[in-house]
Order: C-alpha cells, then structure tokens, then sequence
C-alpha cells in the first residue's frame, strides 16, 4: 500500500469512534433530542422532529454538562494548589493548563486524551509546547488501542494556508517553494468547502471532516502520517572504554576507526549486526504527492483512550446519557400532562350568545387578561364557564429526584464536590471527608488522565533535550 493508502485506511478504521464521539459532544452540550429513530411508517427521522410532529414539545434539563465542568474545575484547582512558586505560574505555565484542562474535557467526552509535542518558536520564545489534537482528525492503527507499544502507524489530518505550507515545508529554498506551489495548485486551483458544507465563528469545523478535503475554506489539506520502520544498523562496543554506540550499516566509517585502532595496536571495535527501529515522518498532500519526509526517534505525539478493555473506549459521559434521556422524557411528559389538564376549555351555552359579539371575539376577549365578554344571562341557567382541571401525581417528581441522584452516583461528582453541601450546622471535618469520598470515586477516570499527563511530559523532558543538543 501506498503512504496514502496507509493513512486513508487507518483514518477510516476509527469511523465508528468519531460517530460515537460526534453523538457523546451533542448530549454534553444540550443537543439531546437528536437521535435517529424509525417511525411506524418506516420514516427515519430525529427524535425532536418525531416530537413535533406530533404536537409536543421536548424538554431539556442538561445534567451532563455541569458535570463534565465540575470535574474538570476539581482538577483545575488541584493543579493551581500544586503551582504556589512564581515560576510554575508563568503565563507559558497557565497556558500549559489551559490546553490540559481542554484535553481533560475532550477526555470525559470521548475517552480519547491527544496532544501533539513540537519545538517551536511562538510569541519570541523558543520552548516544547503541547497542543491539543481532535480525535475528528487523528488515527492510528487498531494494535496501539490494545498495546500502545505495538503501534506501527499514527497521524493526523491538517489544514493549512497555502502561506504556511510553505513556510514549513519550503525550508527556506525558493526552488522548492515554487514546486509545493505548483502542487498545491494541481490539489485545489479554488481552494472551498465540501459540497453543502458552511461554517461560520463558534461552529464545529470537525463534525463533517472529509479526509481529502479540507473543512476550512482556503486552505489543503496536508495528511502527517508517521510510520515505524526497521533499517539495518552496526552495534559496536569501544573495549577500552565499555561505550556502546550505532551505526548505519553502510557507514564505511566504522571500517575506517577499526584500521586506524589496529595500526596503533589497539583493540579493535566489536561490531554486532542489529535492527535498529526508526520512525518515518511522511506529510503527503490528497493525492498523495510526498512533500515532505524525515527520520526520528519517536513519534511526536502522546495519547490515552479510556478505558480501552480489549481495544474497546467507554468514556464517562457514555454512563450518563441514558439517565440524562430518562430525565428528558420525565419532564417531557410532565410538560403534556400540565397542558392536558389545564386546557381552560370555555363552556359558553348556545342559547345565551350576544348578538353584538359573535364567537370569534368572545374567544379572542376571553384569553385576554383585561377582556369584556358579552353574553345574553337567562334567568335560572348558569353563565359561561371554564373548565380547569388540575393534574394527578403520578410521582414524576419523586422519579425525577432518582435520577438525578442516579447521575451523581454514575459520574462520581456529588454536591460536596460542587460546594453545594455546606451548612451551618455540619462541621468542616464532615464536609472534608464528604469531598475526599467525592474524589474518591473520580480517582480512575482522574488517575489515567495524570497517568498521560506524566508520560507526555517525559516525552517533552526528551525532545526538549534533544532539539538542545542538536
């Protein structure tokens, strides 16, 4: 298979994940009533649609949310108790936070924790930096959700101005920045978006990505596709020294040390053929045209799925969607119960009409909260009346409440851990313990969140390290 091909086929192995992730993003943000179902004429249509239809109109109480905002505050503070000297709050600091926080949200949603690590210089300063990678736009190969050592292939998908592409790719040749312009112009004389497809500020840019088409007008897409590799390569062990070193397999010169360290009559090199693995860099435009490509000893990227048991990932907001639909449905049905008990039919006799009001303006007057009615009184019959009925109990608030304590229980996130459980009359030491059981129960879904952030600062201690040396 060709780079492309690679990439292409991997982007779509996680198609499944990003309709899930799509559908887990519309139930946190109040989205709730669109699901497709089938209709007993074998229509398909929204849930909202269907409601309408018919005459109702849903209800949304979104409890998903503030959960989601609850964590994540829980562990924004938690890190600012943590950064108390000058130099851990330094506005590069906080901006560090900024993007976990979002990593952290993105977490919860979608079970997925992506940040890609550069050296790059931003604003005049020259630093390792972390930015933030939507599962919408990456992929890699089904090994690495099972054993992320056994990945083999990972990437994402860019779009990019023409002015940047060749700001990056061009590496300051002039020859080389005109073919990339050429190339591009091949890929997209008009650069524009998917057919039927518009965004506008504050819309998600993500939700109906194609992979050869860019999902930002003006700009190509650049797919970044990262392959493992094995090439041959000389182990060699200085005897003298204990210092072990590698060399490429056609580096004459190893050769070259061995003669010289012969004729001062040292011991030679001992050399020990070896598989040395190497990660390929490839950025591949659409059609496949490799524009840019190099070696190194790691990918750049760091990511953490949740849980993923047998490859599968369950993240958070997963467990709560069905307690969130059941409240959606209660307070729906408690809206049409309130509205067909109280309909405040008019019962107006026919025999006492006005002849100066016809019944058009009767009903029109009768709604209005100052209006007159007229209407012909009969001695011993009873005016007009309205019919107000009150609705039963049928415990739809008790339900309600169940629920709602349901998805506290499910998302570990309790009142204490919102602050809503303070009074005067409970001591501080009980609302303490009330909050360390409250985080108590956030401690798995909290502890692999750290557990990638300790990782993907590891991995930027190393290429930090390296881009100095180098």
């Amino acid at each position: 298979m060709t780079p492309i091909e690679l990439a292409r086929a991997a982007w779509l192995g996680g198609d499944a994940l990003r309709r899930r992730r799509l559908r887990f993003k519309r139930y946190t943000f109040g989205d709730q009533w669109g699901d497709m179902v089938l209709t007993n004429t074998d229509e398909t249509m929204s849930e909202l649609e269907l409601l309408r239809r018919t005459g109702h109109h849903p209800t949304t109480c979104n409890m998903i949310l503030p959960a989601v905002t609850a964590i994540v505050g829980h562990y924004r503070q938690k890190v600012l108790e943590k950064t108390n000297n000058a130099s851990e709050t330094a506005p590069a600091a906080m901006s560090g936070l900024e993007t976990d926080c979002s990593t952290l949200q993105e977490f919860l949603i979608s079970g997925c924790a992506i940040q890609r690590l550069s050296v790059e210089n931003r604003d005049g300063t020259v630093r390792t930096w972390a930015d933030m990678v939507s599962p919408a736009r990456f992929f890699i190969d089904q090994a690495a959700t099972v054993l992320p050592s056994h990945m083999r292939l990972v990437g994402r998908l860019h779009d990019m101005p023409l002015m940047h592409v060749l700001l990056k790719f061009a590496h300051g040749n002039r020859r080389k920045a005109s073919r990339l312009r050429d190339i591009f112009d091949k890929e997209a004389p008009f650069p524009v978006m998917p057919d039927g497809v518009s965004h506008g500020i504050g819309q998600s840019f993500n939700d109906t990505i194609e992979f050869d088409k860019p999902s930002l007008p003006g700009t190509m897409r650049v797919v970044e596709l990262w392959t493992l590799e094995c090439g041959e390569s000389t182990r060699c062990l200085d005897p003298d020294t204990g210092v072990v070193q590698e060399f490429p397999h056609d580096d004459d010169s190893l050769i070259r040390r061995n003669n010289r360290r012969r004729r001062k009559g040292q011991t030679p090199l001992q050399r020990r053929w070896s598989l040395l693995p190497k990660w390929r860099c490839r950025y591949i435009t659409a059609s496949g045209t490799v524009i840019d490509e190099f070696y190194a000893d790691s990918h750049p990227f760091v990511f953490a799925f949740y849980p993923a048991i047998d490859g599968e990932i369950h993240p958070m907001v997963e467990d709560l969607i069905d307690r969130q639909r059941h409240i959606n449905r209660l307070l729906t049905l408690n809206d049409r119960i309130v509205a067909s008990s109280a309909k405040g039919v008019l019962l107006f006799p026919e025999n006492q009409t006005s002849a100066s009001m016809p019944m058009s303006d009767v009903a029109d007057n009768w709604a209005a909260p100052d209006g007159v009615v007229l209407y012909r009184a009969l001695p011993g019959l009873p005016g007009p009346q309205q019919m107000v009925g009150s609705p039963s109990n049928f415990g739809l608030h008790a339900m309600v409440q169940t629920e709602l304590s349901l998805i506290s229980e499910v998302s570990g996130v309790s009142r204490a851990l919102r602050g809503q459980d303070m009074s005067s009359s409970a001591g501080a030491e009980l609302y303490r313990h009330k909050q360390e059981g409250a985080t108590t129960a956030l401690s798995h879904v909290l502890g692999a969140f750290e557990a990638f952030i300790e990782r993907r600062d590891a991995k930027a201690d190393v290429l930090g390290r390296n881009c100095c040396d180098t």
